[in-house]
């Protein structure tokens, strides 16, 4: 299991695992509609904190394993 954080810019399949458990349309890029569902699940100060595979699994309560 590779963890790595993404953000604001970031592309790849990591990107497109988030925006699939988001909702989203898994595009791969991290942009301001990935942003801005991501600040929704967390606080101000989370804001710019971007979470690992395991943070996110974590906060959304979901199995790690699901996310590789």
């Amino acid at each position: 299991m590779i963890m790595t954080t993404v953000k604001l810019g970031s592309r790849g399949e990591d990107v497109r695992i988030l925006q699939k458990y988001l909702g989203l349309t898994a595009d791969g890029v991290f942009g301001p509609g990935t942003d801005k569902r991501v600040t929704r699940y967390g606080g101000k100060e989370e804001r710019e904190e971007r979470l690992t595979k395991k943070q996110f699994a974590r906060e959304m309560d979901i199995d790690e394993d699901l996310l590789d």
